[in-house]
């Protein structure tokens, strides 16, 4: 099949959809102008396909039936397994925005139906594709720095996305902050450069039960003790160092450019292993060129659903074993309205007459 006689469907219109796969889409030839987008959004859709020269506009995915031999699903994470099952009983190949879905479990059957009906299931793990993470892979898998003692990663940011649904601060029993968002990046790095899903030794959280805005996490695999500090609410370090018995690999989150290595004898030098200077949404078109490829039966999924389900379990355990961070700016007036309520119900305790 050629990419003119491909049929593709992008499943939600929200801000990763127009800033990420519809410009990827665009530039294949004869592609766009096949294409189908779904939202209930109608106008939106509307505006985006004219936008973009997609062919037509639907309002939900029963409509497209039949239609379509690929689907990329941009939806909240909630949706992905309710609007992708149906699509791969189908025999529809299906790309998959990260995280592939709110747990581990959830994802497991998408990758059943998946493997029963041959329909390929890829997830948007964008970071596999920069050159600098290859980079830091090929050195972890070659023992280039020895066996792994330390790896420290923070990320964070004043969250600025302009999210066109909001999910990211809705509340509920299953409301997920940075953890989950930037998470799902962060664990899924990890589960791929180690090859392994680490054990979480710790998990807190500013969560009074709506979505986290920072997180600080510890893990350990082997010898290898793994700190992660995640924000959406201030800015952080974003690098990545990993200590091994041998050297060291160190770079920051942004830049796929560069790594830096240390050897043995602790001189650091930096490579420059691409020369690509195009911002981050550029690489859409990596990872949608990639999906049309495994669709035509010529290349392994940069990110498979299977290969991505550690990390989701890892996402998973953390949830389970958050507690509190400690926060002396709340704490403290916290205590005092818990000794407050005790002070009443004590009261309420005393005898009624003497």
């Amino acid at each position: 099949m050629t990419t003119n006689e491909l049929r593709v469907a992008v499943v939600g219109c929200g801000a990763i959809a127009e800033a990420y796969h519809l410009p990827a889409l665009a530039a294949q030839k004869g592609l766009i102008e096949r294409a189908v987008l779904v939202d209930p959004d109608q106008m939106r859709a509307r505006t985006l396909a004219a936008r973009f020269g997609a062919a037509r506009v639907v309002a939900d995915v029963e409509s497209i039936a039949g239609e379509v031999d690929a689907a990329i699903i941009a939806t909240p994470p909630g949706l992905h397994g309710r609007v992708a099952i149906p699509l791969l009983a189908r025999g529809v190949h299906v790309l998959c925005e990260k995280p592939l879905a709110e747990t581990a479990e959830d994802a497991a059957v998408m990758i059943e139906q998946s493997a029963r009906s041959g329909a390929r299931l890829c997830v948007n793990q964008t970071r596999r594709a920069f050159p600098a993470f290859r980079r830091v892979k090929e050195l972890l898998d070659s023992g280039a720095i020895g066996e792994c003692v330390a790896l420290e990663y923070s990320e964070g940011g004043r969250f600025n996305w302009q999210s066109a649904s909001g999910w990211h601060f809705s509340r509920g029993a299953k409301a997920r902050g940075v953890l989950f968002d930037q998470g799902a990046h962060v664990f899924d790095t990890l589960c791929w450069w180690l090859r392994a899903r680490p054990a979480v030794v710790s998990c807190a959280t500013d969560s009074f039960g709506g979505p986290e805005g920072v997180a600080a996490i510890v893990l350990e695999h082997r010898a290898c003790r793994i700190t992660i500090r995640l924000s959406w609410l201030s800015k952080l370090a974003n690098t990545y160092r990993i200590v091994g018995t041998r050297g060291a690999i160190e770079g920051a989150v942004s830049d796929w450019r560069h790594v830096t290595v240390a050897g043995a004898e602790g001189r650091p030098h930096r490579f420059t292993v691409s020369s690509d200077r195009g911002d981050y949404l550029a690489f859409g078109r990596v990872v949608i060129d990639n999906f049309l490829e495994v669709v035509r039966g010529h290349a392994a999924p940069l990110a498979s659903a299977t290969s991505v389900l550690p990390s989701l379990q890892l996402l998973d355990e953390c949830y389970r074993r958050a507690t509190r961070m400690p926060m002396s700016w709340v704490e403290p007036q916290h205590r005092a309205a818990r000794r407050g309520k005790d002070a009443v119900e004590a009261l309420s305790e005393l005898p009624t007459s003497v």
